[in-house]
């Protein structure tokens, strides 16, 4: 009688045990238990926003950049590298700060920068040359991650002031052309031919003279010219900060 009562227990024990083996598994780690992996990728954050690098600074024989590291990722002091693409360009030895010793899993006793960290670096550019600076660094975070070496570029020093110069230069006499031409084809519009025998009536008042009327000529058009370019350029100067275009 007794076993006949253990029997459907004893069954049920035997069906259950083949879908709990998992559990006693010592082989497979915790984490795939519970479906979450072990360091999984998503718990870490990009490399742009794990290690912020900014150019703060740009001087004749000096750059200054600034590290923020975000909590719980560090830098390695000696995977730094600074690099310019211009032969005449060279970059001396950086300023560094402070450094924190640390025994790292990857590469065992080295220093590292945690939080913000400033550089500055020396620049060799006697002709005050534009170069590209490269800047190569690595990290990783406290949580075992390592990331890949990082590469970023900045553009330092602007160009010559003489060629900015001609090219403004260049743009101002287009300009001035173009003005020229519109006006003059403005001349030859329907509004202002009617104008013409008017205008000669009361210049010439009916005498004949080449000299004569072209003297009284640019003494009508010159100053009117006049008048109007400097309210055109009063107008350009202070229209947009009055927003006249939008009162008129």
């Amino acid at each position: 009688m007794v076993m006949s009562r253990l029997l459907p227990y004893l069954l049920l024990l035997l069906l259950a045990l083949p879908a709990n083996a998992e559990i006693f598994d010592s082989s497979r780690p915790q984490s795939a238990l519970f479906g979450t992996p072990l360091n999984n990728s998503q718990d870490f954050l990009p490399v742009d926003k794990a290690f912020r690098l900014d150019l703060l600074e740009t001087g004749k024989d000096s750059v200054r950049l600034r590290f923020i590291n975000a909590e719980g990722y560090y830098l390695y002091k000696h995977r730094f590298a600074f690099t310019s693409d211009h032969p005449q360009v060279s970059i001396g030895t950086p300023q560094w700060p402070a450094a924190e010793p640390k025994t790292d899993e990857f590469f065992g006793d080295v220093e590292v920068f945690y939080g913000v960290t400033d550089l500055l670096l020396p620049v060799n550019n006697p002709q005050n040359t534009p170069f590209t600076l490269q800047v190569s660094y690595q990290g990783c975070a406290d949580l075992g991650l390592c990331y890949p070496p990082e590469i970023r570029s900045f553009e330092v020093g602007d160009p010559p002031l003489i060629a900015a110069l001609q090219q403004g230069v260049a743009i101002d006499w287009r300009s001035l052309a173009l003005f020229f031409l519109a006006g003059l084809g403005l001349t030859f519009t329907p509004c202002v031919l009617p104008m013409l025998p008017i205008l000669s009536g009361v210049v010439l008042r009916g005498q004949l003279g080449g000299t004569r009327g072209l003297r009284l000529s640019l003494a009508y058009v010159l100053p009117m010219a006049a008048s109007f370019a400097l309210l055109g350029a009063l107008m350009g100067m202070f229209g947009a900060g009055l927003n006249l275009q939008a009162r008129l």
